[in-house]
């Protein structure tokens, strides 16, 4: 389950094996949850599994970043730079960099095999601050900029420097 977004927490994964214990007859429904000791001798049996913290992954951005969707994104953008004219321009292509610190929970630690970094699907809900970097390809750049949410709209520093910046 982890591979595909949706790990357990340990403590999903000792009443799931309780579950699975009770069901083939080897424990009582009336005994106690199997332990945390349990799960550390499964670790020693199986030392491909482990408790890490997985990357928050939206489900758009998932869906966003397969081999399809990339491809045609390449493919688009080289059309536009020839279209463009933008191939010898690199005073003209800028990059944005947008990173986002978002006020949400962290998800809890998952079992996973050793060496997979795990992600969980996450809710877009909390609250985010943007901070966005900006350069271009001849190594110029603009002042950091960032915006947050506040009192029903968008508080913004710097989006008229950068769009005159751009528009030259």
């Amino acid at each position: 389950m982890a591979e595909i977004g949706y790990g357990y927490s340990m403590s999903e994964c000792v009443r799931l094996a309780t579950d699975f214990a009770i069901s083939l007859g080897k424990r009582k429904n009336s005994e106690p949850c199997l332990s945390a000791d349990w799960f550390s001798g499964l670790k020693k049996k199986w030392p491909d599994i482990h408790v890490a913290k997985p990357q928050k992954l939206s489900l758009a951005r998932a869906k966003a970043s397969s081999p399809e969707v990339l491809e045609h994104y390449f493919s688009d953008l080289k059309n536009i730079m020839e279209n463009c004219h933008l191939t010898n321009r690199p005073d003209l292509i800028w990059n944005i960099d947008e990173t986002g610190l978002l006020l949400e929970h962290s998800p809890t630690n998952i079992v996973c095999q050793k060496g997979y970094t795990p992600q969980s699907v996450t809710s877009p809900r909390g609250n985010t601050v943007t901070i966005l970097a900006t350069g271009n390809a001849t190594g110029s750049r603009l002042p950091h900029s960032s915006s947050s949410l506040a009192k029903g709209g968008w508080t913004v520093c710097y989006w008229t420097l950068l769009l005159a910046q751009l528009a030259h």
